[in-house]
């Protein structure tokens, strides 16, 4: 246990091979447990049941409504919290036919000009949230964590836009981590650290089936 906790805070992210496991949901929760304390999702659950789904039948706040079945962009889990969750548990129930990856960039070799690293810090950002609603930056210096999501963080300062382009992976393409999912395969994330998305792929397969935990 204590040598992925090493590995974890090293890289911002490990996999784990759990193909023998009996009940993915139970393994999660355990390690869940042994990062935090788990926060709950939309359904009022601590487990998430994540499936590639159509603009039309997705959440009006989800990133499927505005992608559907295609590439998501780069973002971090829960950024319209004023304090996103510190970690990322998923497994994976079933990856389907056909399973896109997930991508994952690491924040700390971000490779980007003077003008583009002081928009992360300056450019202002309206995060809806419902009632709930502030405005932040996506960097601080007064904060540990990267907060973005083009699916609820909209800009309303100049370089608003400027600070959104510099972190699309296109951009970054020689440094995105892709992890191919196979059953009972288990990825943890920094939330804070790394910024992940759903790979470059006409149609994810509807059947493809993630369990998550957002860890706080």
């Amino acid at each position: 246990m204590a040598n992925w906790h090493t590995e974890l805070q090293t890289h911002g992210w490990i996999t784990q091979d759990h193909s023998q496991a009996v009940d993915l949901s139970a393994v999660l929760e355990e390690i869940a447990h042994t990062l935090g304390t788990a926060s709950f999702g939309r359904g009022g659950q601590a487990i998430e049941r994540l499936r590639p789904v159509p603009e039309a039948r997705a959440h009006p706040q989800s990133l499927s409504h505005k992608y559907g079945l295609g590439a998501f962009p780069l973002h971090n889990d829960t950024a319209h919290y004023s304090t996103p969750c510190r970690f990322i548990v998923m497994g994976c129930e079933e990856p389907g036919d056909i399973s896109p990856p997930t991508v994952l960039l690491d924040t700390h070799v971000l490779t980007l000009d003077e003008d583009e690293t002081h928009a992360l810090h300056s450019a202002s950002f309206f995060i809806k949230n419902g009632r709930k609603s502030f405005y932040s930056s996506i960097k601080s210096k007064d904060r540990p964590f990267f907060r973005f999501d083009p699916g609820c963080m909209h800009p309303v300062s100049v370089d608003g836009e400027k600070a959104m382009n510099a972190l699309r992976a296109e951009r970054h393409a020689e440094n995105l981590i892709q992890i191919e999912w196979a059953k009972n395969c288990i990825v943890i994330i920094d939330n804070w650290r790394m910024l992940h998305g759903r790979g470059n792929h006409e149609h994810a397969d509807p059947r493809r089936s993630l369990l998550r935990i957002t860890v706080k």
